[in-house]
């Protein structure tokens, strides 16, 4: 079984704000980004990781990610698209085509449950998809354009989707060829594969696979790695 991670990093995180793209912030001396291409670098289970960056850092990505940082298993460095789900399906254009199963997995999420991949891999001969995701404990109102509640959702059946996300790869590949001809987006590559009728299966997620987002977040992973209390 051949298992391929495509890691999108292209986007330029404008709610962080500054000039530089949340992805290669610092924490702990080290873009975020490469937080998160080690931890994937580091699975036993994973054969090559394609890399989807900003059309600028293709060429900081082929040189320095394998040999500064020592991510060996990266096969590819690519440019991305327009859209987030654009950079993906460019990333999945470059997956092995021998590959059994993809993993997607945000470059702004170094804290993943490192084992979740492995634990997956058996579900997928039941699924199309399985997906980490966390339950929502908080109550959740649905609301209006003007801000006026119109009903409160039964949180019980509610759940907030993370990456990773792992697909057999022909089923993901059908999803994003489809999308592509109807030019539908979706906001995650689970929504894709329900929209051709696949069927996912979620593993409980951490709380602390944050996606780095805002300057918040940001002191959050700080604090995280300080203190070791990631899996």
């Amino acid at each position: 079984m051949k298992v391929s991670a495509i890691i999108p990093a292209a986007g330029k995180g404008k709610r962080m704000g500054g000039s530089v793209s949340k992805q290669f912030l610092s924490i702990d001396d080290k873009p975020v980004l490469i937080h998160t291409l080690e931890r994937i670098n580091s699975l036993k289970i994973i054969d090559e990781i394609i890399l989807v960056l900003p059309e600028d850092k293709v060429e900081w990505g082929e040189k320095k990610v394998k040999r500064k940082y020592g991510i060996n298993k990266l096969s590819k460095v690519i440019k991305g698209g327009k859209e987030r789900q654009d950079s993906v399906y460019e990333g999945l254009k470059e997956v092995d085509e021998i590959s059994d199963v993809v993993v997607v997995h945000d470059g702004v999420r170094p804290f993943f449950y490192s084992k979740i991949i492995k634990e997956a891999i058996p579900f997928l001969k039941i699924f199309d998809g399985v997906i980490e995701a966390l339950p929502i404990n908080d109550t959740v109102k649905k609301v209006s354009e003007r801000g006026i509640v119109l009903k409160t959702l039964e949180r019980e059946k509610l759940y907030r989707a993370q990456t990773p996300q792992i697909f057999n790869y022909s089923i993901l590949r059908k999803a994003f060829n489809r999308a592509s001809d109807k030019k539908y987006y979706a906001t995650d590559e689970s929504g894709l594969v329900e929209s051709i009728g696949g069927k996912i299966k979620i593993l409980t997620g951490s709380r602390y696979n944050i996606k780095i987002t805002n300057p918040d977040d940001l002191f959050l992973a700080e604090v995280i790695i300080k203190n070791k209390i990631f899996v």
